[in-house]
Parts: structure tokens; sequence; C-alpha cells
């Protein structure tokens, strides 16, 4: 599952992610309160995550997520640094933090690492 509030941006997450490891399948949500409609319906493996949206935040989300799946990995992508989200990102069990702008490949690779995934 990806969230992001900019369309634009989960457009081209999605792009980036298609066809990334058989079996990979991609959901996304333009807001917290639209994500966790799917992710209370159903869990999923992973969530990538904007940190600063307008109706909930990815710490948020991620405080939601915790709560109903436990075990359901998380990425967070932001534009300020991460250093002062470490103490969120450690007690929440965040699997990294991605700083925007990043390259594709690095977002490939976090996913792939987080899902224990190893390219063919």
């Amino acid at each position: 599952m990806i969230v992001d509030d900019d369309r634009s941006v989960l457009f081209t997450l999605e792009r980036a992610l298609e066809r990334l490891a058989q079996g990979i399948q991609i959901g996304s949500a333009c807001s917290c309160r639209e994500a966790l409609g799917y992710i209370l319906l159903a869990p999923f493996d992973l969530v990538l995550t904007d940190i600063h949206m307008p109706d909930l935040g990815g710490v948020e989300l991620t405080e939601v997520i915790r709560s109903y799946s436990p075990s359901t990995a998380v990425i967070w992508m932001t534009g300020c640094p991460c250093l002062s989200l470490q103490s969120h990102q450690k007690r929440l069990g965040v699997s990294i933090c991605l700083e925007k702008p990043f390259e594709v490949q690095c977002l490939r690779n976090a996913v792939l690492s987080v899902l224990g995934v190893r390219r063919p």
C-alpha cells in the first residue's frame, strides 16, 4: 500500500514498483483515512507512507497500523530529515525512513529488502 496526498507522487511510485517482483500487488490511497479503510479490511505486508499529509500524518497512520496489524512492515517517506523522526521510528518499529527526493532504485531496494524478496 502506497499512501501519499500527491496524486502525481502516487502515480510515480506505483509505476516505479510495478513488476518489481512476482506476486507483489500494489494498492494506493491519497489520504491516511482512505488507506485505513483498506488496511482495516485486510492487512498489507507493507505500507509505504508519506509523513506529512493534511488529514492524518504517517506517524498517526503507523500507530493505527501497529494496533491492528503489528506485523505489517512500514516505510516512511519525508521531505524533512529523518533524524527528527528517529524516536517515533524506533518506537513504532518502522523499517526504513526515506528522505525525499530519493532515487527510484533506492525505493525499489528498500521495498525488496523489507519484504525479504530477492530479485530474479
